[in-house]
């Protein structure tokens, strides 16, 4: 049996995408692993599936499985090709759609293949939403801060990044009992109210080109420090993303492009 897949990205951030409402789809870690390999699978940072929604709150579900087969519930830079993909092949003709994940709505608006809206949802900074053990973490003098934004990350104020400095802290952060779950892990640089540098190591995949999570993340430590502005431009090695304080609820929503690659099948694990 072979099944039909769409790559696409956003900001560098690339993933295989497949509908599983029109389609059989296995989600065995090990199936996610052959998806993700460059090598011998497609190749991807993460793969992504359409699903039914699972309550009447939502249009569509929306499952993440990192390139190591782990699942993982929240991915901005995979919601807009979602919301792409939805339109694109006319999966629904609403251009506002509500997308769930399993411990998450997420809301998105389509006006453009390069102009996407995801609302994020408001940031939570206690420490057993990522979960953090506190307790278990004696290195006292490490300068980072912690938030959800549906995933866990820890965020680091920069004055360079030093990518090998990154995966470095990424793979011990996530190798370490005060984070069960893992971890993304970003550095941050601020160069003024309204634009900083990030680069993410993202648990499960390592660095990425870009992170909409880590971007959120990133911007409401920043805001939450008094260091950044309500509407940020985000600068990653994949390219740009505007993230803005929602002057209704204080969610935080995202603005960006993604695209279509190509579309193919391959043959089930």
């Amino acid at each position: 049996m072979t099944i039909l897949f769409t790559k696409m990205q956003a900001l560098g951030n690339d993933f295989v995408v497949m509908n599983t409402l029109s389609q059989s789809v296995s989600t065995h870690p090990a199936f996610m692993r052959y998806l993700a390999d460059r090598r011998t699978g497609v190749g991807c940072d993460q793969v992504l599936l359409i699903t039914k929604p699972w309550s009447d709150r939502a249009d569509f579900g929306y499952r993440i499985f990192n390139a190591d087969g782990s699942e993982v519930y929240q991915c901005g830079n995979g919601a807009r090709c979602i919301a792409l993909l939805i339109h694109e092949e006319k999966i629904s003709s609403k251009k506002s759609l509500v997308l769930e994940t399993k411990k998450a709505l997420l809301k998105t608006q389509y006006h453009s293949r390069d102009a996407i809206e995801v609302n994020m949802g408001k940031p939570d900074f206690n420490f057993e939403s990522l979960p953090f053990l506190e307790k278990k973490f004696e290195e006292k003098s490490l300068p980072f801060f912690l938030v959800s934004v549906g995933n866990p990350h820890c965020v680091f104020v920069a004055d360079i990044i030093q990518e090998t400095a990154l995966t470095k802290m990424g793979e011990t952060l996530n190798q370490h009992p005060a984070f069960p779950e893992g971890v993304n892990v970003g550095f941050m640089k601020i160069h003024s109210s309204d634009t900083v540098d990030l680069c993410v190591y993202e648990r499960g995949a390592g660095l990425t080109k870009a992170c909409g999570s880590g971007a959120t993340a990133a911007v409401a430590i920043g805001q939450r420090q008094k260091l950044l502005g309500d509407a940020v431009t985000v600068c990653q090695t994949g390219g740009n993303l505007c993230v803005a304080l929602s002057a209704e609820d204080a969610s935080l929503i995202t603005t960006g492009p993604a695209s279509m690659i190509f579309q193919g099948t391959i043959a089930d694990f």
